[in-house]
C-alpha cells in the first residue's frame, strides 16, 4: 500500500498497524510516501510516520492538498 501511494501524483497517506519502538506492542500508525526523482537516481521512494489514534487519513489527505499549494495556506 506504501508503494501504492508513493506511486499518485503527490504521494499520499496510508494507515496500518505497526509495532511501536520502544512500546513492545502492535500500534496505528500513519506514514506519507512520495516517489522522488533525484539527478543520480529516478523512482526513490521516501516514506515517514507517526503513531497516532485520532488523525484520519482524510485530515492529513486535505492539509497535504492545503500544503502544496502555498496560496491556500492563508485560508
Amino acid at each position: 500500500a506504501l508503494c501504492e501511494a508513493a506511486e499518485s501524483k503527490h504521494g499520499g497517506w496510508v494507515d496500518y498497524m505497526w509495532t511501536k519502538p520502544g512500546a513492545g506492542a502492535v500500534s496505528r500508525k500513519l506514514t506519507y510516501a512520495v516517489t522522488a526523482e533525484m539527478a543520480f537516481s529516478t523512482g526513490l521512494q521516501i516514506a515517514a510516520g507517526v503513531y497516532d489514534d485520532t488523525l484520519t487519513v482524510q485530515s492529513l489527505d486535505a492539509m497535504t492538498e492545503k500544503m502544496a499549494d502555498p496560496g491556500r495556506l492563508a485560508h
